[in-house]
C-alpha cells in the first residue's frame, strides 16, 4: 500500500480518535457543570429547611427567650408571652436570612429547576427527587402553615407535630439525593457535602448570641420601648452610664 495513502488513513482515524475524545470530554466536563449547579441549588434548599426546622424547635425557642432575659432583665416573661414568642418566630426568619425574597415561591422553584435539570442526565435520580411530596408541600405552603390561626392549645400541639414530623420526612430524603448527587461529582465533593450537612446540622444545636442581634434589635427593642411610651415612664431595661466621680470632685 502506498505508503502516502496509509498516512492519510492514519490521519484521519487519528484525527476522529481525537475528535470524539474531545467531545466526549467536553460532554462529561457539561454533564459535571449540570450536576454541580444543580448540587448547588438543592443545599441552597436544604440549608432552607433545616434552618425552618430549627426555628420551630423547641430549643430555639427557648434560646431566644434567653437572648431577650439578658437584654431585657426588667421583663417577665410568663407562658403567654412565650406562646405569642412562639407563633411569631417563623416570621423572623426572613430577617435571619437576610431578607431573602420569599420562603416558598424561590425555593420550590430552585428546587423544581434543579430536579428537571437532572431529568435530562439522571432521570431516575430526578424521579427520586420529585418524590419527596414532604419537601415540595413544605416548599409550597410553609407561609401558609406558619400563619395558620390556632383556636386551641391541643391544635397547637397537633400543628407543631405535624410540621415536626414533615421537616424530619423532607431533611432526611433530600440528604439522601444530595449524597446521591453529590457521587456524581466526585468523592471529594461527595464529602465535602457530607461534611457541610453535618457542621450545618450542629451549628443549629445552639446558635451564637449573635444571630438574634438583628432580630432583638428590630423587633423585641422597639416593641418594649413602645410600651413604656405608651405608659409614660422610662424604660427600666435601658441602663444609664454614672457621671465620672473624678470629673465630679475636680468640679
Amino acid at each position: 500500500m502506498d505508503i502516502k495513502i496509509l498516512s492519510v488513513i492514519l490521519g484521519a482515524v487519528l484525527g476522529g480518535l481525537i475528535s470524539s475524545t474531545g467531545y466526549l470530554f467536553r460532554e462529561k466536563r457539561e454533564l459535571k457543570e449540570k450536576v454541580n449547579e444543580s448540587l448547588f441549588q438543592l443545599l441552597d434548599v436544604w440549608s432552607l429547611v433545616a434552618m425552618l426546622k430549627f426555628s420551630n424547635s423547641d430549643s430555639f425557642l427557648n434560646q431566644l427567650i434567653e437572648e431577650i432575659k439578658i437584654r431585657f432583665p426588667a421583663e417577665s416573661i410568663e407562658d403567654k408571652e412565650k406562646k405569642l414568642i412562639k407563633q411569631g418566630m417563623v416570621k423572623s426568619i426572613p430577617m435571619m436570612m437576610g431578607n431573602r425574597e420569599s420562603l416558598d415561591g424561590h425555593s420550590l422553584k430552585a428546587y423544581k429547576s434543579s430536579v428537571k435539570e437532572l431529568a435530562g442526565i439522571y432521570p431516575m435520580l430526578a424521579f427520586d427527587l420529585n418524590k419527596n411530596d414532604m419537601l415540595i408541600n413544605l416548599l409550597s405552603y410553609i407561609d401558609t402553615i406558619a400563619s395558620e390561626k390556632i383556636s386551641s392549645d391541643e391544635e397547637e400541639a397537633l400543628l407543631s407535630n405535624v410540621k415536626g414530623f414533615m421537616f424530619n420526612e423532607a431533611l432526611n430524603d433530600l440528604e439522601v439525593g444530595l449524597l446521591k448527587l453529590a457521587k456524581l461529582s466526585g468523592r471529594s465533593t461527595t464529602k465535602d457535602v457530607g461534611h457541610r450537612i453535618a457542621r450545618i446540622n450542629k451549628r443549629f444545636g445552639k446558635l451564637p448570641s449573635s444571630a438574634f442581634d438583628e432580630y432583638i434589635e428590630n423587633v423585641i427593642a422597639p416593641l418594649v420601648q413602645h410600651h413604656y411610651n405608651s405608659l409614660g415612664i422610662e424604660n427600666p431595661n435601658i441602663v444609664k452610664s454614672e457621671p465620672n466621680k473624678l470629673l465630679k470632685s475636680d468640679g
